[in-house]
């Protein structure tokens, strides 16, 4: 069985997980607003409760996860958060960029899974990093 979690929280005031099984897909989504913003890990173990699954007993091979375009900060917390939950399970990561994976459908996965270390960053344009006002 080779099990594969999707994760985009590039959608703006959402969080989508999909965990797909061969041809199987268990997939849901999490709204929330700025000011009640809840955390990726968070609600991942929400979809995994909410389906009845067990992250330690879930024999994930793949977790792919988007990369970009997006907000700068949304980015680097998610990767971050991925990369580390990858590196503590063991589980290869692969990133995949929002056109990607919105055009070519969530099973259409299997193209991308040649991970290399680390998921990276995709930014659309340079960081616009502004100094404090003085």
């Amino acid at each position: 069985m080779s099990r594969k979690l999707f994760i985009n929280t590039l959608v703006q005031n959402e969080i989508f997980f999909s965990l797909i099984d061969n041809q199987k897909i268990v997939s849901d989504y999490f709204k929330f607003f700025k000011q009640r913003r809840k955390e990726l890990l968070f609600c991942l173990d929400k979809f995994f409760k909410k389906h009845n699954q067990d992250l330690k007993n879930l024999k994930i091979k793949r977790i792919f996860v988007v990369n970009g375009p997006g907000s700068f900060t949304e980015i680097r917390k998610t990767l971050t958060a991925v990369n580390f939950l990858a590196h503590f399970l063991k589980i290869k990561v692969k990133g995949v960029k929002f056109e990607e994976a919105r055009n070519l459908g969530i099973l259409s996965l299997k193209r991308f899974e040649k991970p290399k270390g680390p998921v990276k960053p995709f930014y659309n344009q340079k960081p616009n990093i502004t100094l404090p006002a003085s």
